[in-house]
């Protein structure tokens, strides 16, 4: 790499940031793990020691430490997008390529590639904080395309980059605004709070959509309509254990063998999903049918034993029938929708589900415990109504997620 590059160290100049200053400051803090700049605020104005390390646009600029011993940033390079806007600080290593050999956007993907991030790492040194000598970077042997083909790969590489920030946020903008739905349609549980960042109309679109109340007596500020048009009744208490049996389970081995077995719930209960289908399964028995409890559609599960009280209060809904249970749940099986209330533990209670749980190195958490939990529960066709609009989005969330994968 060194026939196409010329470098320059930093220095150390940490004793001139200041509130007020004219130039974004690059330490070490200003490493993303993929090679953005992180922007902490940090300024710097220009002086006889700083003007020394002030960058132009294409540069690169490398950082050489890394505070953990796993080498998370070591390497991590930011190309700079203007110039005059930049000073860089020591453990950082200025390089400006020779740019009839090598294009500085083609530079960036390069060194901020698994495949480079690993080479550096490898040459680099230390225990607990790690560090690289430039020296030795710039000894690594790169393979380069001619210089009209670099600027094909870097264009291709940049418009992936741009869709995978885009999806990115149209995941993001989807989960916030799911989030702000479940705040306001539980929102006059305990835990549940009103987000000042959703706001939606007064009238509704159609009776499958939430409308935003004010002055409802059960003080939840999204509510659907019957598909005539009336507003549903308030919101009942009750406490689960009027809702729900529980069943005990017997424990079974795992099998690698996928013949003749159902899949077992028990292994993905503590994930974020509130649904839970048997293509989503993969652990299994070959023990009979008679011999385990097997799932009903609309069956809510929750674990009754993980490592953390927050990790345990997770409700997930089993939507196929004939799904072997672990031993180790606890089964909601009620004639309440089991999608709208896996949404609603995990949400309005799932604090209050934690406060129950106990035990310190393995957490456990009893059928006895969960029975006296107050909830508020609506009517069977809101609740359907409630489940279908979550889903829905969550749906979204998943297609994005996928995208983002084939990206």
């Amino acid at each position: 790499m060194g026939d196409t590059i010329t470098h320059k160290g930093g220095t150390a100049l940490e004793s001139f940031v200041e509130e007020n200053g004219t130039h974004k400051f690059i330490s070490i803090g200003s490493y993303s793990k993929d090679g953005k700049f992180i922007d902490n605020q940090q300024r710097i104005s220009l002086n006889a020691k700083s003007e020394s390390r002030l960058l132009e646009k294409n540069d690169l600029v490398m950082v050489l430490n890394d505070k953990t011993k796993t080498g998370d940033i070591i390497g991590s390079t930011i190309l700079i997008d203007s110039s005059d806007s930049y000073i860089y600080n020591q453990r950082s290593e200025r390089i400006i390529t020779n740019k009839e050999l090598l294009s500085p956007l083609y530079a960036w993907f390069l060194l901020n590639s698994p495949k480079q991030r690993k080479n550096v790492f490898s040459v680099s040194q230390g225990g607990t904080q790690i560090y690289v000598n430039f020296p030795a970077v710039k000894s690594l042997k790169i393979h380069l395309p001619a210089l009209p083909e670099q600027e094909k790969i870097a264009a291709f590489l940049t418009a992936v980059d741009q869709r995978a920030e885009q999806l990115q946020r149209k995941k993001t903008l989807l989960q916030s605004y799911k989030k702000a739905c479940m705040q306001r349609l539980f929102s006059n549980a305990e835990c549940g709070m009103m987000s000042d960042e959703f706001q939606h109309d007064e009238t509704p679109t159609s009776a499958t959509e939430p409308i935003h109340h004010s002055k409802l007596s059960t003080q939840h500020s999204l509510r659907f309509r019957q598909d005539n048009g009336e507003p549903y009744s308030d919101w009942e208490e009750k406490k689960l254990g009027r809702l729900r049996h529980s069943l005990k389970k017997k424990e079974f081995r795992r099998m690698t063998s996928p013949k003749k077995v159902q899949p077992s719930a028990s292994d993905t209960v503590n994930s974020t999903q509130s649904t839970l289908r048997q293509s989503q399964q993969s652990s299994s028995t070959t023990l009979p049918a008679n011999e385990l409890v097997m799932s009903r559609a609309n069956d809510v599960i929750i674990p009754a034993s993980g490592e953390t009280h927050i990790d345990i209060a997770t409700a997930s809904c089993v939507i196929d029938e004939g799904i072997a249970l672990g031993g180790d749940l606890n089964i909601i099986r009620s004639n309440v929708n089991g999608v709208f209330l896996a949404y609603y533990l995990n949400n309005a209670m799932k604090h209050k589900i934690a406060g129950l749980a106990q035990g310190s190195s393995v957490i456990h958490l009893y059928a006895s415990q969960l029975k006296d939990l107050k909830l508020q529960v609506p009517t069977k066709g809101e609740q359907t109504k409630i489940a279908n609009f979550l889903s829905s989005i969550d749906t979204k969330i998943e297609q994005v997620t996928h995208q983002l994968t084939q990206t």
